[in-house]
């Protein structure tokens, strides 16, 4: 009787499995991978800082806001005043790939911390300072959420998200020569103009998608020749915050040693101890982590391979690069696509490029005005930033429930094969999965010409699905009384033995 019962229950949950789960896979569609892509920015000189001390006089006096979106811009203490009156600060730090825009992103944390530590009238608990960065995963993505769920917050996203730009207050970026920023991402990132993770091509699109909105557009070589001192009361200025000299070259010194470089890379002072380095990195990521977000990667995106322990994997990322790009030619491309932007921004003179000033691509970009000077940035909102827009939504309940969904399944399947033995053995994971991909779409349609074919519908799977599960049914019953059957023969031939 057990045994009729099991049978039962399990021709029950076959039933209902192939009901449920045979119509699914008829329609199941997988798409191909959308790959996450980085971008870049351009230049503004920033306003003077808000004490004399932090006046510096090689700093050129900024051009006055334009439009009404910049009204507001009575002073520039915007972010001490919020900071005194306990409001939130939200920044986005979004500069192009391998153009210190991670330097960019620990540097805004900080220096957000300092002001918040000093002038923030809130207990201690409520002045915590918290980060995320964003990349197309789900746990990543949960974590940038959380912290723009916070009173302060520091966001780092190469691709610009239309819901963390309204919720933001301040939006930074980066930028750097594209030629060079082709070489580090082969080095890094196994990418090119077109081909990789991190296209430069999609990631200068990106970027120019932030100069509408951006406060400051931080020059990658610039903070090489001046200094991170320097450069860091430029983004206290625009954020509205008192820097001294003392407070950067300290805040420099604390960057240097979470990424692993020297303490001024501008004047190539000392660098810090190997030990040093790895305390203050652990203690930033002990921090990250407690509130919630998290910088990826490795502590640095250092651009010089002697600074990368592990150099024999940038190696393996060279060569691969160099199989599936074409180095002189895609560099050759670059100066014909952002001749007149590399000439606009100091990267290059007319006559050393073989096009001259040729700009094809950065002239079919939208924001083609700004990249090359003709219009401010940040003329779209001003900084700190405010719309009418955003300003109605922030006085609505809606960033409460509101979070942009994505299937996150082919990026997670990516970094677990990345993490399996596929590269090791010579294997594109992203090649891997999209033969996977063609492989089940295949089957997909193979299934859904077999039905068509038979003209089943749901009631008819349905009715197949009953008399399979009843034939199961009989099978089972027809054995259990063949097997019951036997166990009473052998009974009664023991018992007849033992007589």
């Amino acid at each position: 009787m057990r045994c009729a019962v099991v049978a039962l229950l399990a021709c029950a949950l076959a039933s209902l499995l192939l009901v449920i789960g045979l119509w699914p896979v008829l329609t199941l569609s997988l798409s191909p991978p959308l790959v996450p892509t980085e971008l870049p920015p351009p230049h503004r000189d920033s306003p003077p800082c808000l004490d004399a001390e932090c006046v510096h006089p090689s700093l050129p006096l900024p051009s006055p806001p334009h439009g009404e979106a910049s009204a507001h811009l009575a002073h520039h203490e915007w972010g001490l005043h919020r900071i005194r009156a306990g409001q939130p600060i939200r920044i986005v730090a979004a500069g192009l790939s391998r153009s210190s825009s991670t330097w960019q992103f620990i540097a805004l944390t900080l220096l957000l911390e300092a002001a918040v530590e000093l002038h923030s009238p809130l207990l201690p608990q409520e002045r915590m300072v918290h980060n995320a960065y964003f990349v197309r995963s789900s746990a990543r993505q949960e974590r940038m959420y959380e912290c723009l769920a916070h009173r302060y917050c520091v966001v780092k996203s190469h691709e610009l998200i239309p819901d963390v730009l309204e919720r933001s207050d301040a939006i930074f970026l980066s930028h750097r020569d594209v030629r060079d920023v082709l070489e580090s991402s082969a080095r890094f990132f196994t990418s090119c103009l077109y081909y990789g993770v991190q296209p430069v091509a999609s990631a200068f699109a990106h970027y120019a998608a932030w100069l509408p909105h951006a406060c400051y557009d931080m020059q990658h070589e610039a903070k090489a020749t001046e200094g991170d001192a320097l450069t860091l009361r430029r983004h206290a200025a625009q954020l509205g915050i008192p820097c001294s000299a003392t407070l950067a070259e300290e805040l420099a010194h604390r960057i240097a040693l979470i990424t692993g470089g020297a303490a001024d890379e501008g004047n190539a002072t000392k660098s810090a101890t190997v030990q040093q380095q790895r305390d203050a990195a652990r203690d930033f990521a002990l921090a990250t982590a407690k509130t919630g977000g998290q910088l990826h990667g490795r502590p640095s995106h250092r651009t010089s391979s002697a600074n990368n322990p592990d150099r024999k994997a940038i190696i393996g990322r060279v060569s691969a690069a160099r199989r599936h790009c074409n180095r002189s030619q895609e560099l050759a491309l670059i100066e014909e696509g952002w001749g007149g932007w590399l000439i606009q921004k100091g990267y290059a003179r007319a006559d050393e490029l073989v096009n001259g000033s040729s700009n094809i691509f950065v002239e079919s970009l939208v924001s083609k005005n700004e990249l090359m000077g003709g219009r401010d940035i940040g003329w779209a909102a001003g900084c700190p930033r405010t719309t009418r827009w955003n300003e109605r939504l922030a006085a609505t309940g809606v960033w409460e429930y509101s979070r942009e969904r994505y299937n996150a399944t082919f990026e997670s399947l990516v970094e677990s094969l990345e993490a399996s033995a596929l590269e090791p053995a010579g294997l594109d994971p992203v090649d891997v999965l999209n033969a996977i991909w063609l492989a089940l779409t295949a089957v997909k349609m193979t299934l859904y010409y077999v039905v068509m074919r038979l003209g089943l519908t749901l009631e008819r799977l349905l009715i197949a699905s009953l008399a399979l599960g009843a034939m199961f049914l009989v099978v089972v019953l027809h054995h259990n009384q063949q097997a019951d059957a036997l166990e009473a023969k052998r009974r009664r031939e023991l018992t007849h033995k033992r007589v």
